[in-house]
């Protein structure tokens, strides 16, 4: 969550101060979201894909934050939720992986 963060912020940065990178800022901004889809979809409801938030299994359409490792918890079941854990880290790194400018300013730079 931290390096999501952090590259969040440094999307912040470049996005306000690099008129050169207004269309990537945009681009990213607006399909980052897609990174915390999982294919596979959340344990019992594989027609929910988002990691972060999803209604809950017994709350109708209120949401969970985080609904596989929530659900797999309410259930006291201790692997699914390690699972889930492991899903949502690379769901978040994938995110932060994509927020990154790295390889722009290295094109760039060249």
């Amino acid at each position: 969550v931290q390096q999501y963060q952090e590259a969040a912020a440094e999307l912040l940065v470049i996005c306000n101060n690099d008129k050169y990178f207004s269309s990537d800022c945009n681009e990213k901004l607006g399909l980052v979201e897609r990174k915390f889809l999982n294919r596979d979809g959340l344990p019992q409801r594989k027609w929910f894909r988002h990691i972060l938030q999803a209604p809950g299994l017994f709350l109708g359409y209120s949401a969970d934050a985080f609904p596989g490792i929530q659900q797999a918890l309410d259930s006291n079941n201790l692997t699914q939720a390690l699972e889930q854990i492991q899903i949502a880290a690379m769901q978040i790194q994938s995110a932060s992986n994509f927020l990154s400018f790295e390889e722009l300013k290295n094109a760039t730079l060249k």
